[in-house]
């Protein structure tokens, strides 16, 4: 379920992730693997995209049980 929710001052914009964020995600991790790696474990040089879709079914799911509400 895609949320309605948008939060911006005209510059910036927050919004729920979306399923349509999956490519978006996973180029910015790529991006980012050398800098990010060595804090953060789950951005390793294997990442891939299927773990980008995990972790974004993962947010909607948290979403729905109301427990997590990540943007």
């Amino acid at each position: 379920m895609e949320k309605e929710i948008k939060l911006t001052d005209g510059v910036v914009l927050l919004r729920p992730y979306g399923s349509g964020d999956v490519e978006r995600l996973y180029q910015a991790a790529r991006e980012s693997i050398t800098e990010m790696s060595p804090w953060m474990p789950w951005c390793h040089a294997d990442y891939s995209i299927e773990e980008s879709r995990a972790w974004l079914e993962l947010r909607a799911e948290a979403w729905e049980k109301g427990t997590e509400y990540e943007f």
